[in-house]
């Protein structure tokens, strides 16, 4: 049951990557972080490492992503709000 739960949420986690709907991605990513936490708890711990590592791999570009968007909708909003220099 463990296994299933597992590969369960690496599968959501490795589709949901391809999601361009930000609220999407991140209840996906969410959801299938839950699954991982779920089947850790009921795999042996030789597996553990293994499917620990493979989440950290796939999860780090998700909030690479999201970093990157927030970042570049502040500067927007920044450039949106200085006035102009020839009112």
């Amino acid at each position: 049951m463990g296994f299933l739960l597992l590969a369960a949420g690496l599968f959501l986690i490795w589709r949901s990557i391809r999601l361009q709907e930000e609220t999407l991605l991140i209840a996906s990513v969410l959801t299938g972080f839950g699954l991982i936490v779920c089947g850790f708890a009921t795999t042996p711990s030789q597996f553990q490492f293994i499917m620990e590592s493979l989440a950290i791999i796939l999860l780090f570009p998700v909030c690479v992503r999201c970093a990157f968007q927030g970042q570049r909708q502040s500067s927007q909003a920044a450039s949106e709000e200085e006035p102009d220099a020839d009112r």
